[in-house]
């Protein structure tokens, strides 16, 4: 038997954090371990949790979300980082280039510069855009961005953001935004 600690996971979409974990091998088919193994992760502001249980050849994954999501877009949020599809329609070929170009550039900057994705306090992990949420009135895409500046500021459960914004109108804004989050 081999218990995991605490194991990141580095993903397109971000950091899955690996909580807990069992990996048995049984005697009676030593190459096909049993896995146990409990995971959690913020993509795209949902609380995704990941359960693998079953043998290494036939794993059975759970995921589940806060807020919830139906398992194709959980699935997909969690593979590529792009949020379901929302009422005004599927979001365009410059939406999912933007996703793309962003992640090479988190790459790159790590590489160049040494930051470590496997910081808790990562820069990379502290920023998050969202690009094409909406069509503004001259046709282009909507932008939001927020870095979380600090955690923990009256409960252990809140954070403070810096936040920056292109709207519908075609207006820019930014502002600070502290979210408070009630277990």
């Amino acid at each position: 038997k081999i218990y995991l600690d605490e194991t990141k996971l580095r993903l397109p979409t971000g950091r899955l954090t690996m909580e807990s974990g069992l990996i048995d091998f049984p005697k009676t088919d030593p190459n096909n371990p049993e896995l146990a193994l409990q995971g959690s992760a913020r993509i795209m502001g949902y609380d995704v949790n990941v359960g693998v249980e079953g043998t290494l050849q036939e794993p059975v994954i759970t995921l589940s979300s806060t807020p919830p999501l139906s398992n194709e877009d959980l699935l997909l949020l969690v593979l590529t980082g792009k949020k379901p599809p929302s009422s005004t329609g599927d979001p365009g070929n410059s939406q999912r280039v933007s996703m793309v170009a962003l992640y090479l550039g988190q790459d790159l900057l790590t590489r160049l510069f040494g930051i470590s994705n496997e910081d808790d306090d990562s820069l990379l992990e502290r920023l998050q855009l969202d690009i094409g949420r909406g069509i503004t009135s001259q046709g282009e895409d909507t932008i939001e961005a927020q870095y979380r500046l600090a955690d923990k500021i009256f409960s252990s459960h809140d954070s403070l953001y810096l936040t920056a914004e292109k709207d519908v109108w075609d207006d820019y804004a930014g502002g600070i935004r502290l979210l408070f989050k009630f277990y």
